[in-house]
């Protein structure tokens, strides 16, 4: 797709589009990575990632529309396998429009028995797929020199491919859009191309080690694909003329040197994107069926890795139906909307984790140096998982602080049981998640731990959202108004979903930077305080009632409270 819009962009604007595209997929990888890192990983992938951080209902909500956009992705890859099969080989201009749309099916159809298959099939098909795509770029890049200087087919073809020169660069620099394109519109169809930048954490359920195996497999697919695209550009910028880059969506066989290792590729691309879409949709919607707000039968697996076989059957309806309704072009922008909204989503995820760590941080130094005062200057603060007074009265509160040494000390102080075995939390089982929660983790140290920044995920977050209304602002303010009503109906039809372990309230934040930047010193500013009254010829000292713990650490350390305000004496009155 980049091939036909690159004519529109020109190469600088087709660089900066890739560069943006790549930008909002790495820093939500990069979000995502941040939430495996600093909590527990189960199945579920991007879902899960939402829902432990932001609650269910959230979670639920924008799951449902990021599977409905691997739908319509699903749909617009084979569609566009189709249209480029029957433009080879020249059945949809004898008029049998239908072509594209049958070979579009049965390219579902062959995928959905992979899916069935497992795991195993899915990977092994990926390998040979990418290793596909490898030789189609070398193909490419051969035949960019091969040609140089050369037409694409002999002395009576226009030169549509001129070689690598200069004045083709200087010519294909500058954007020249055609009437109705626009920088918004080439991008919303280059970012649909680039929304299988969570399969792998969408894989978190079937991987042995997800914390390792994510953050390398994820970042190294965006390199390859960034390098890929880049590649791509500046192959057909400097070595094409801008009518073939315009008109000509298959320019790119044109430069390529044996012409078959490209077509291979570029078929191979779509089918691997569509495969990638398929083996991630269908679990998280089984996941979001566990909760109950879904068929329960959607959460039925088959074998010992539970493949959902209804919700991948659900997934490959729902893309059959765009595929015998839409074309490409028209399938593109609809894409958009979904990745983009559970992109700004997982990046805001990450960031509202970030803030309650410090809000968890702050509130065990706090409680550590009132126990430290109440006990004396030389008692020292209670450490994570020790046992106080009513720890061990009960032991179970220890559990729920987290922690495999809070799970020992509460095994410890039951009489008569030597050990505690801690079991993770799977969906749709009795106990309540928040039972089993454990701590926020600091941010590890890595080579990535940079992009690992909560000011840059919020800054992602907002860009996104901007650029979705700038693209097409009817289909995102229509993404808006799906993800609404889905949080309603969630919160209705399960009201008992787990609330998510964040703390940080993202209005409650912007209404305290508002007053600190108009420097609105009021009642509610800091940490309301008991001043004991005096009365004549009575002596009153002032006592804390309210033990300082995690139990009562979110109450107001006081039981009434009077603001005192001084008014200006003025003589005249």
């Amino acid at each position: 797709m980049i091939e036909g819009y690159e004519g529109n962009a020109g190469i600088l604007m087709a660089l900066l589009i890739v560069l943006i595209t790549v930008l909002m997929a790495l820093f939500s990888v990069v979000s995502a990575i941040g939430i495996l890192e600093r909590c527990r990983v189960e199945s579920g992938g991007v879902y899960y990632l939402i829902s432990y951080v932001l609650g269910a209902r959230v979670g639920g909500a924008v799951g449902v529309v990021y599977v409905f956009g691997n739908a319509v992705a699903c749909a617009l890859f084979a569609t566009g396998f189709g249209e480029s099969m029957t433009s080879l080989t020249g059945i949809d201009t004898a008029g049998a429009p239908w072509a594209a749309r049958g070979i579009a099916v049965a390219v579902l159809a062959v995928l959905l028995v992979f899916n069935v298959a497992g795991v195993k099939w899915v990977v092994k098909l990926q390998l040979v797929l990418l290793l596909a795509i490898l030789v189609a770029m070398l193909d490419l890049a051969v035949g960019s020199f091969v040609r140089a200087g050369g037409s694409a087919g002999g002395a009576a073809e226009p030169p549509a491919v001129v070689g690598w020169s200069r004045a083709a660069f200087r010519e294909n620099a500058a954007p020249n859009y055609t009437e109705g394109e626009s920088f918004f519109a080439v991008f919303g169809v280059v970012f649909s191309t680039a929304t299988g930048v969570f399969a792998g954490i969408n894989m978190s359920g079937d991987l042995r080690n997800p914390r390792r195996d994510i953050p390398a497999g994820s970042l190294a697919a965006i390199a390859v694909a960034a390098s890929l695209y880049v590649g791509n550009v500046v192959v057909l910028g400097g070595t094409c003329a801008r009518a073939a880059l315009r008109d000509d969506y298959m320019i790119a066989e044109r430069v390529a040197a044996l012409k078959v290792p490209w077509l291979v590729g570029l078929y191979v691309s779509s089918l691997s994107s569509c495969l990638g879409a398929l083996y991630g949709a269908p679990r998280i919607l089984q996941s979001i069926a566990a909760e109950g707000t879904l068929p329960r039968v959607l959460a039925r697996g088959r074998g010992a890795n539970s493949i959902p076989v209804a919700a991948l059957v659900v997934v490959v309806a729902a893309a059959l139906v765009f595929v015998l309704a839409g074309r490409v072009n028209s399938l593109a922008p609809i894409v958009t909307m979904p990745f983009m909204a559970t992109y700004a989503c997982v990046d805001y995820a990450y960031f509202a984790l970030a803030m309650t760590f410090d809000i968890q941080r702050r509130r065990e130094e706090r409680l550590g140096k009132a126990a430290a005062a109440a006990g004396g200057a030389g008692a020292a603060p209670p450490r994570a998982g020790s046992a106080g007074d009513l720890d061990r009265l009960f032991p179970e509160r220890l559990e729920n602080k987290g922690g495999d040494a809070a799970a020992a000390a509460a095994a410890a102080l039951r009489p008569g049981v030597a050990t505690f075995e801690r079991r993770p939390w799977r969906r749709g089982a009795a106990a309540p998640p928040a039972a089993a929660a454990p701590r926020i983790e600091r941010q590890p140290r890595s080579w990535y731990s940079l992009l690992c920044n909560r000011w840059v995920a919020l800054a992602a977050a907002i860009a996104k959202v901007v650029l979705a209304f700038a693209v097409d602002w009817a289909y995102a303010l229509a993404c808006v108004a799906i993800v609404g009503a889905l949080y309603i109906y969630i919160g209705r039809a399960a009201p008992g979903l787990t609330p998510g372990v964040a703390e940080f309230s993202f209005v409650a934040w912007a209404r305290t930077g508002w007053r600190r930047c108009c420097r609105r010193h009021d009642d509610e500013d800091g940490e309301p305080y008991v001043v004991a009254p005096a009365h004549p010829g009575v002596a009153t000292t002032a006592a804390q009632l309210t033990e300082d713990n995690d139990d009562f650490s979110a109450r107001g350390r006081y039981h009434q409270k009077t603001v005192v305000k001084g008014q200006p004496f003025v003589d005249s009155d």
